[in-house]
């Protein structure tokens, strides 16, 4: 595994950068957690909505659709709302176990897959409620004038590292990435934006294969190589935060110092 990341105030380039450095160097486990569950899970809505979409010619009468629409019945939302629920489990223990194993290879550790689901296990319900209360505050202020909303997901943009890495939950979560941001909402619009788009790109070329079923497989392949980049950036902001507001990369610095100096030494000991 690649040692020695850039571990400061990073600007938007160098998260991206270290954000992909990671992604790649730990490939092999971020893979091995997203395949557990989440892509899985991607793969089997898809496939579902295939084989329970009815299929209506473009020239079909009004009593022809309504014939097949009533042949699935309720069917399809039914399946879906099962997969819907089934996200809510899926969805954040699969983060949580991202968030820890790619805070450990940042920090030069190495996480194994059954680690980071067990610590991920026990943030579950506190990543979830937060996640409720983001949502709603996010929400409430697209509701006045999309601007506050804006401005709420720039705010909270790193509640998820926050409640799984610091312990935090409900609105000090909040409020302690809202303090993380001070200084970096352009920082955080950015990369946001550029995220957005490079993750759109990937996921979206899924839909140029013309096989449809091939399509949902890759689909949901490429949604799990999204939610391990998304990780990333994440964490890689996370802890360029933690540099800026706390000196972070000091303490670390001094404990690596301090650790040297208390390694026994093999030479002997000079006599005066």
């Amino acid at each position: 595994m690649r040692m020695g990341y850039e571990i400061k105030e990073l600007s938007v380039g160098g998260i991206l950068d270290q954000a992909i450095k990671v992604s790649k160097d730990g490939a092999v486990v971020l893979m091995m957690i997203v395949g557990c569950m989440v892509v899985p899970l991607q793969i089997g809505a898809g496939l579902t909505q295939l084989a329970l979409t009815p299929v209506i010619p473009p020239d079909a009468t009004q009593e022809e659709v309504i014939a097949a629409q009533a042949q699935v019945g309720l069917a399809l939302p039914i399946a879906m709302m099962g997969i819907g629920l089934l996200s809510l489990i899926v969805q954040p223990l699969t983060t949580g176990a991202l968030i820890f194993a790619i805070a450990d290879i940042y920090l030069g550790r190495q996480p194994t897959v059954g680690n980071a689901f067990g610590r991920a296990l026990s943030r579950w319900l506190a990543l979830v409620g937060t996640t409720i209360l983001y949502a709603l505050a996010v929400g409430a202020g697209f509701v006045l004038l999309i601007i506050p909303g804006i401005i709420a997901t720039l705010w909270f943009y790193l509640y998820q590292p926050v409640v799984v890495l610091e312990e935090e939950a409900g609105v000090a979560a909040l409020k302690r990435s809202r303090n993380l941001m001070k200084d970096n909402l352009g920082k955080a619009f950015t990369i946001g934006f550029l995220v957005f788009l490079i993750v759109v790109g990937v996921t979206a070329s899924s839909a140029l294969i013309p096989q449809e079923h091939t399509g949902v497989v890759v689909g949901g392949i490429l949604q799990g190589l999204a939610m391990i980049f998304y990780a990333a950036v994440a964490i890689v902001f996370y802890f360029s935060t933690l540099c800026q507001h706390e000196a972070y990369d000091l303490k670390r610095l001094a404990e690596a110092v301090s650790d040297v100096e208390s390694e026994p030494s093999d030479e002997p000991a000079l006599g005066l």
